[in-house]
């Protein structure tokens, strides 16, 4: 049979490409669309008002005099609270003052900006099934990842009736400030408030553990929306657009509850500044038994050490997650 009467199912099929080549390729499609978006960048300028809150071509600033006024935002134009800009007599945003730093989370094979210009991130959980170390350690990562300093709160305490969320506290209190709080006692707000002051902060948690009541309890003026938690230990989104807020000297940006934090680095920075002690830990088993793989209590020294209690179980299961599914990302194609 000739080539050309062989039958049709012999032909050769289109080659298709392995997964790993489709993963390139959504990165190279992803840095082309980077690109694009960094030829429509704003110009720079040294001056400007700051942007409280964006929604669809439109922009709300603070003037100098600390007024909000409202502009036209050029659609191709991202920008989030925090942000400086600078705008022409028609009311049109023309110009941006460069980011000093930026608050991002990866979502697929995008980065997400949430915030920008902060001088600390406020990560806050809560009791029961609220504190959820998994997101605390991550959105460390994300703060450490964008240079910006964290502070941890824990909020709620008076609902921490057997004490578990304090003993977790101490845990943190070598690489995060910390504070423990209560909107409805008054336990602590006083010196959150104090650590607030003259100070650009991003609120950043799941949904229910208390973000919004906690600012109405420190700054009454506020008035914030709140909502209660079901039987789930879950909240309802009461901030659906982030918006930065004016509190006397303190510039609160209050982000929406955020479920999912994907990673936009988890490199030695990130891991120096976030988990130092599961570092020395792994490096201490990884002398003993260079080929260990941290699952056999038998024979891995941070298990054992965990076990005794020498090693923060709790944290030392959060590193493993997260660089491992930091790493299958990667191979995934996203984070």
């Amino acid at each position: 049979m000739t080539k050309r009467e062989q039958d049709p199912d012999d032909e050769e099929k289109p080659h298709r490409s392995p997964r790993g080549d489709r993963a390139g390729r959504d990165k190279d499609l992803a840095a082309k669309e980077q690109g694009e978006k960094a030829k429509r960048a704003l110009p720079e300028t040294d001056h400007g008002e700051l942007v409280l809150r964006t929604s669809r071509g439109h922009a709300w600033l603070e003037t100098a005099a600390r007024a909000e006024r409202h502009v036209l935002l050029p659609r191709w134009v991202q920008l989030v609270p925090g942000d400086v800009v600078d705008v022409d007599q028609q009311g049109r945003v023309n110009a941006s003052v460069p980011r000093r730093n930026m608050l991002v989370r990866q979502v697929a094979m995008q980065q997400q900006a949430l915030a920008a210009n902060l001088d600390r991130i406020a990560v806050v959980v809560a009791p029961g099934a609220l504190m959820r170390e998994g997101f605390l350690n991550r959105a460390l990562c994300v703060a450490a990842a964008a240079g910006i300093p964290p502070t941890i709160i824990f909020q709620k305490v008076d609902l921490d009736t057997d004490k578990s969320m304090r003993k977790r506290a101490d845990a943190y209190r070598p690489i995060a400030e910390v504070y423990l709080t209560s909107a409805k006692t008054g336990e602590g707000t006083k010196a959150l408030e104090k650590a607030l002051a003259g100070k650009a902060t991003a609120f950043l948690g799941h949904s229910g553990v208390g973000k919004s009541s906690l600012v109405n309890a420190i700054f009454p003026g506020a008035k914030l929306t709140t909502s209660a938690v079901d039987s789930w230990g879950k909240g309802r989104h009461t901030t659906s657009l982030a918006r930065a807020i004016r509190l006397g000297d303190a510039l609160l940006v209050d982000l929406p509850g955020i479920r999912e934090l994907g990673l936009p680095s988890f490199d030695d920075t990130v891991k120096n500044a976030v988990f130092p002690d599961m570092l020395v830990a792994e490096a201490t088993c990884n002398a003993d038994a260079p080929a260990c793989k941290h699952n056999d209590p038998a024979s891995c020294l941070v298990l054992r050490a965990a076990a005794k209690g020498l090693v923060d179980a709790e944290r030392w299961e959060a590193y493993r997650a997260i660089a491992d599914s930091y790493e299958s990302a990667l191979q995934g194609g996203g984070r």
